[in-house]
């Protein structure tokens, strides 16, 4: 049986706690409200067990009630890309879903952050998926089980959230995909894949590529691109055969999943982005079968939209936010029933509407205070640590 540990949280992150910079801990205590921005909510974080006994790092926002005591009109399922883990960032993002009535709940993947697993080595996407479906099982420990629940996901995290829509059809009332991995843009040829095939089955955490900025390629704010570089918890060293494998696999994987979706979806993609393809997730959303469905492809931007000026930053919050509060609503109006059925085909997007355009980002980037998560001394945490829990929830 999977199992949850805790531990007292007095009003602080664990960043401030567990011994970090005095700067950064001021920057987790401050939050975002004076760059005009909705307050920090501050996470719970919980050790998550799985059946295997391994753990996984998980971090709650908003459960069981939001910050202003009310009830949440659905849950949003967080899941990162690849090298990250459930940071500052998620902490500003989810605050900023909160405020709009939506509770949340992130998981670091396995091998990531501070979950147990090989540094940079991806799992298995099935496994990665069970991860998170298993956070949302704690989730919902907390909530009523009628409360709907949307999955989202960034690149690797979006193979990630529609893997876990196809093994629990049930669990997910909508799919939120940003920048997903459902292919890249230049693919090895037949013979590369098949031998990098061999190699991860048999060497799985062997280095095939040196390490590279990716945060250069990922971020278009130089300042984010530079916390990339000191965030003792973000994986940034050389590609694995593992991980290059079955990321390359993750795009067939999803052909294969698209047949199985049945709730609505929406997802964003950059023309420019090198790291993931646009082309393949515009095609992957043409192919559902369900009529709620819209791609949204931002003329030109770095991989992570998220770090682009705030013109755009804030329109996409916008959006996104509109679109998870609709299909919540849609889905608490539904009849179970329907609800099993899935509700892709509740609301019917306009075919011009399936496929839309947005102009790129212009102007000054948003004020960047979301710090990391710091570990004692500077020195990445390999293993995760005790659990901390917010004052007044019961053991």
């Amino acid at each position: 049986m999977a199992s949850s540990e805790s531990s007292p949280l007095v009003g602080k992150r664990e960043s401030a706690m567990r011994g970090g910079s005095i700067a950064s801990s001021l920057v987790c205590l401050l939050g975002d409200e004076r760059h005009g921005r909705v307050p920090t909510v501050t996470g719970e974080d919980r050790t998550l067990r799985m059946p295997s006994g391994a753990a996984i790092h998980a971090r709650f926002w908003g459960i069981p009630s939001l910050p202003d005591g009310s009830a949440p009109r659905a849950l949003v399922l967080l899941v990162h890309g690849y090298g990250h883990y459930m940071d500052g960032f998620f902490d500003r993002l989810a605050s900023e879903l909160c405020a709009l009535g939506l509770a949340c709940a992130g998981v670091d993947l396995p091998g990531h952050g501070l979950s147990d697993g090989d540094r940079g080595l991806v799992v298995p996407i099935v496994e990665c998926a069970e991860a998170a479906l298993r956070v949302r099982q704690e989730a919902y420990l907390d909530l009523p089980s009628g409360l709907p629940c949307i999955f989202y996901g960034e690149s690797l995290g979006g193979a990630v959230a529609t893997m876990a829509a196809t093994l629990a059809p049930a669990d997910c009332q909508a799919l939120c995909l940003m920048w997903p991995l459902m292919g890249v843009p230049a693919p090895p040829n037949t013979v590369t894949h098949v031998f990098l095939s061999v190699l991860a089955a048999l060497c799985p955490g062997l280095v095939v590529r040196a390490a590279v900025e990716a945060g250069d390629y990922s971020f278009a704010d130089p300042k984010k691109r530079e916390d990339t570089k000191t965030d003792p918890h973000r994986y940034a060293g050389g590609m694995r055969a593992g991980s290059a494998a079955r990321m390359l696999a993750a795009g067939e994987l999803m052909l294969a999943a698209a047949k199985s979706i049945r709730c609505p979806v929406f997802a964003v993609h950059s023309a420019t982005d090198i790291i993931t393809s646009a082309a393949r997730s515009r095609e992957w959303v043409r192919s559902l079968a369900v009529t709620d469905k819209q791609h949204v492809l931002v003329d030109a931007g770095a991989h992570n939209l998220w770090w682009e000026p705030s013109d755009l930053r804030s329109k996409l919050l916008a959006t996104i936010g509109a679109w998870m509060r609709e299909r919540a609503d849609l889905a608490r109006s539904a009849k179970p029933s329907e609800r099993a059925a899935g509700l892709g085909n509740r609301k019917a997007v306009p075919a011009e509407e399936q496929e839309v355009s947005w102009p790129a980002g212009s102007g000054a980037f948003d004020p960047v205070e979301v710090a990391p998560k710091a570990s004692a001394g500077g020195v990445p945490v390999a293993a995760p640590p005790a659990a901390v829990r917010r004052v007044g929830r019961p053991a």
